[in-house]
């Protein structure tokens, strides 16, 4: 029902930007990401150059798996203003895509930038698992991550949805020793289990 009555909505006055965001909620929630992206796309015809938009796009590309037009729309947020959370969702297409060495630079660019502590936690986890998945010295920085998390007890993720770097992972050859760390941080960070279970 919900639905029809956004659809009269938007049918009505077709610039009803809270009728569309509201529409694209919906399909997200029915997990219809191509209809979200055609909605958002709309919203973009009479608030062009909105960052909040574009990264809503990439986003959803990213949910397909269209990592090449993911990144499009985050470069296109990114020439606008440099974000922190632009730089998140970058990060993790660039891990989806294997790329590394580019999600090393952009979760390093958004932990520099960060200013509130949940993205700078979670510019770490990002930076953390892009350095155990390219097996590189990784114990410094989860150190740190744990350093932060732990000074900062009414932490909370929020609706970050870090198991999404973790399905991208069977793409690539990840040793399960790897995925069984991350996992464990992830766990941590949703406060499941202690930091020192960690085991480092």
């Amino acid at each position: 029902m919900a639905l029809q009555n956004l659809n009269k909505a938007i049918e009505l006055k077709a610039n009803y930007g809270f009728a569309y965001w509201q529409r694209v909620e919906t399909y997200n929630g029915m997990k219809k990401y191509d209809l979200a992206i055609n909605d958002l796309k709309e919203i973009e015809k009479f608030t062009p150059n909105d960052i909040k938009v574009m990264n809503h796009i990439g986003i959803f590309y990213g949910k397909l798996q269209r990592f090449d037009l993911a990144f499009q729309y985050y470069q296109k947020c990114l020439l606008l203003e440099k974000k922190p959370f632009i730089l998140l969702n970058m990060t993790e297409n660039s891990i989806c895509q294997g790329n590394f060495p580019a999600a090393e630079r952009t979760a390093n660019e958004a932990s520099g930038l960060a200013k509130d502590i949940r993205d700078r936690i979670f510019a770490k986890y990002l930076l953390v698992t892009t350095l155990i998945l390219s097996k590189k010295e990784y114990i410094l920085e989860l150190k740190e991550m744990i350093e932060i998390f732990k000074a900062n007890p009414d932490f909370s993720v929020g609706a970050w949805f870090f198991e999404e770097v973790l399905t991208c992972l069977p793409k690539f050859s990840v040793e399960e020793e790897s995925k069984a760390l991350i996992q464990k941080i992830i766990l941590m960070l949703k406060k499941e289990i202690r930091p020192e279970e960690i085991g480092i």
